[in-house]
C-alpha cells in the first residue's frame, strides 16, 4: 500500500492532567511537519480521545493542503455502538469525510484492536504518538510495535 508516505496516529483516550489545547496545537504542528516531509496519507484508529483530535485536525488541514488525506482504520464493524449518540454522530461525520475506511474485522474478537493497531503501523513510515508512558494498553502496544517495525516516531507528550 505504500504508494505515498504515510503517518499513523496513536494516543490515549483520556489524557488526565494534560492541557488538551496544547496537545491539539502540537498535533497540528507535527502534522504540518510531516506534510513538509512529503507525508500525504494519515491513518487514525477511530477511537475517542487523541484519535478524534487527529482525525479532525487532518480533515481541517485537508481544506488548505494539497493532496492530504485521512484514512480511518476501525477494529470491527459497529465498534462505536456503545458510544453516546453525540460521539457516534461525530464519528459518522468523520468516517464520511475520510478518503478511506479500513474495517480490520467484520466482528469483535479479543485481538481486533491490536490487529487494527498493527495494520496502521504496517502501512506507515511515521507515527505521531501522544503517549505519556503509561503501560499496559493499546497506545503502549502500538508505540512498541512501531518502534520494532522501524517507524520514525514523534511523541508529542515527551515535552508536556
Amino acid at each position: 500500500m505504500v504508494d505515498m508516505l504515510t503517518c499513523c496516529f496513536t494516543g490515549h483516550r483520556e489524557l488526565p492532567g494534560v492541557d488538551r489545547e496544547e496537545i491539539k496545537s502540537r498535533l497540528s504542528g507535527e502534522i504540518l511537519a510531516m506534510y513538509k516531509r512529503g507525508v500525504r496519507r494519515f491513518i487514525a484508529g477511530g477511537a475517542i480521545g487523541f484519535d478524534t483530535y487527529a482525525e479532525e485536525k487532518v480533515l481541517e488541514l485537508s481544506e488548505g493542503l494539497k493532496g492530504i488525506e485521512l484514512w480511518v482504520a476501525i477494529p470491527f464493524a459497529e465498534y462505536d455502538r456503545s458510544w453516546t449518540v453525540e460521539l457516534r454522530e461525530k464519528n459518522r461525520v468523520i468516517l464520511g469525510r475520510a478518503a478511506h475506511v479500513e474495517t480490520v474485522s467484520v466482528r469483535f474478537w479479543r485481538g481486533c484492536y491490536s490487529a487494527r493497531n498493527r495494520w496502521m503501523v504496517e502501512n506507515s513510515e511515521f507515527c505521531i504518538a501522544c503517549y505519556d508512558g503509561r503501560s499496559p494498553g493499546g497506545t503502549a502496544y502500538t508505540v512498541r510495535y512501531a518502534r520494532a517495525k522501524g517507524l520514525n516516531i514523534v511523541n508529542i507528550c515527551d515535552t508536556l
